[in-house]
């Protein structure tokens, strides 16, 4: 897929992983440990860590810094979600969305800095 550049192989590839991880997150939301909201709000989060992952694997020219940035989203994001916040499930409609909305707009700027990155460093090919 490497061919096609780097946004149509992000694009594939969030979607594939976000279609990957659907049956768990479904899962997780029929034995009530996440809110249906949270299906399409973790759907939005694995998108957006996609363009992270895709990048660091353009700019690096190898697939480990995006296993350690996946292994580091899984520890890490569950460690300050279950350690240190409320429960996402339990936030009132209000508060959730506006926490997503803080998350995803962190996300987006991470992302538009990356993208600009591969873009200026690779033209969006990988390199050789």
């Amino acid at each position: 897929m490497a061919p096609r550049g780097f946004a149509a192989t992000t694009a594939l590839i969030g979607g594939l992983w976000a279609l990957w991880h659907l049956p768990l997150i479904l899962a997780l939301a029929s034995a009530g440990e996440l809110d249906g909201r949270d299906v399409m709000a973790k759907t939005v989060d694995l998108l957006l860590a996609a363009v992270l992952v895709s990048a660091l694997r353009y700019l690096s020219g190898s697939v480990w810094p995006a296993v350690f940035a996946h292994a580091l989203f899984n520890n890490l994001f569950q460690m300050v979600q279950y350690n240190f916040m409320e429960p996402l499930r339990e936030m009132p409609a209000g508060g959730y969305w506006g926490y997503m909305a803080i998350s995803w707009t962190i996300w987006l700027i991470v992302d538009a800095v990356l993208v600009t990155w591969v873009y200026r460093t690779t033209g969006g090919r990988l390199p050789k």
